[in-house]
């Protein structure tokens, strides 16, 4: 573009980001498009509590459905709420709250440096976002396979990520929820938590989301 029709600048903006993920991924958690998509390609959609009642049966209600081939359990998953005193009086997000989030925050502390957090504080960071991941164990994705390489990179207990400085005159946006307080002192989460605080300049207090 600069060789060609002179200077373009590219200014991040998360707004149609968020309004793209509510229409068209999530649709306000209405599952109704989904489900129409589902039995659109021959598939039956059924709601309610479901048991196994033996090799490739299933009941759900009063009726028992046997499978052709097998039965596949996907229950899915939920958060896990880290032990930190006050963590839930005091309000946080989880990844369902950071997606239905509507701009990014100024800044962020992801406790937890699995596939879904590292996800979200790379999304946060590329839109401006100052993110720190808190994560208690040796290294980040602790479950997935890496090489040699990735694996020495990730040992750091505290990971900065942020996005390159823009230009734009725009005040920083405004956090979208309340700081948790501090976690008990002299607790490992502590000391990491304060630790990451420190390399990046940020101070005692600021918006967490699990992940």
């Amino acid at each position: 573009m600069d060789q060609l029709a002179g200077t373009a600048q590219v200014q991040p903006n998360y707004a149609p980001v968020a309004h793209r993920v509510r229409a068209e991924a999530t649709d306000n958690w209405d599952d109704t498009v989904a489900v129409q998509r589902f039995e659109k390609h021959g598939g039956r959609f059924l709601r309610g509590q479901a048991m196994l009642v033996g090799p490739r049966r299933v009941r759900v209600g009063e009726t028992v459905f046997t499978a052709s081939v097998g039965v596949v359990l996907a229950t899915g998953s939920a958060p896990v709420r880290p032990p930190i005193p006050g963590l839930a009086g005091a309000g946080y997000w989880t990844n369902r709250e950071a997606v239905e989030a509507t701009e990014a925050p100024s800044w962020l502390i992801v406790l937890g440096g699995g596939a879904i957090g590292l996800e979200l504080a790379q999304a946060f960071a590329r839109f401006g976002s100052m993110v720190t991941v808190v994560e208690a164990a040796d290294r980040l994705v602790r479950r997935s396979a890496t090489s040699p390489a990735s694996a020495r990179s990730l040992t750091s207990p505290c990971t900065r990520l942020t996005s390159p400085p823009t230009t734009s005159s725009a005040s920083p946006a405004t956090p979208l929820t309340t700081p948790p307080p501090p976690a008990r002192p002299g607790s490992t989460c502590a000391r990491v938590a304060r630790r990451c605080r420190r390399r990046a300049g940020l101070s005692s207090t600021a918006p967490a989301t699990t992940g």
